[in-house]
């Protein structure tokens, strides 16, 4: 095991919101949705669970907002744009885009 690996187990063990996944893709994309947050001092909060299991996790930024989709595949929707099943690259800069097109305030 990896030290990456071992550091992921960790905060996936951590994380209040990674809690409310029904599937392994899901959780995945919730510890990685956390990450990129905390990384730029974005705040999120567990909005609600839609669907029949295994559900769809909604995230919000601001009160029932509805910004984040994690979808029970691992795919992740920000207020409307797609930004990835497969977590690459340029998901995080996607997901940042998605943020600061809605709440630009929140960029610094």
């Amino acid at each position: 095991m990896n030290t990456k690996h071992i550091l992921r187990k960790l905060l996936l063990q951590e994380s209040s919101i990674t809690r409310a996944a029904d599937t392994n893709e899901q959780e995945e994309a919730l510890a990685t949705v956390e990450e990129w947050a905390k990384k730029h001092n974005i705040i999120i909060r567990l909005g609600t669970k839609i669907g029949r299991y295994p559900q769809t996790v909604i995230l919000d930024i601001k009160y029932q907002d509805n910004a984040i989709y994690i979808r029970p595949d691992g795919s992740i929707k920000v207020f409307g744009t797609e930004i990835s099943s497969y977590i690459d690259d340029d998901a995080e800069e996607l997901f940042l885009n998605a943020i600061y097109a809605k709440y630009p305030e929140t960029k610094k």
